[in-house]
């Protein structure tokens, strides 16, 4: 390969490296702007969801709830994986009932 041609690899390598950090960046910005977490470490998560650290790692560990690594290899949460876990564990509760996780009965008064 000619050296012309490994030059303007190399620079157009740098043009596109530099727009799509731009991009990222600015996507980034209006993402903290309106307030919208990216991720939640195990310990918010388990906040959220009403449990303990040690009981949300116990879930993990079993499969019952997905996760993600940091690029420095920490244990996190995006809104949508608590968001997936809460929707297949949602009981409801219906006559003094319990339904199965993940399933929905419609709560009707009850007539005497």
């Amino acid at each position: 390969m000619s050296d012309f041609l490994k030059e303007f690899g190399n620079s157009l390598a740098a043009v596109v490296t530099a727009e799509v950090m731009k991009n990222l960046r600015r996507e980034l910005a209006e993402i903290k702007s309106e307030g919208v977490r990216l991720c939640y470490s195990e310990k918010e998560a388990a906040n959220l969801l009403g449990c303990s650290s040690q009981t949300l790692y116990r879930k993990r560990v079993a499969g019952e709830i997905s996760f993600s690594t940091s690029p420095g290899g920490r244990i996190v949460y995006t809104p949508e994986q608590l968001s997936d876990y809460l929707r297949k564990t949602e009981i409801v509760r219906v006559g003094g009932k319990r339904s199965e996780p993940g399933t929905r009965i419609l709560d009707f008064p009850r007539v005497a």
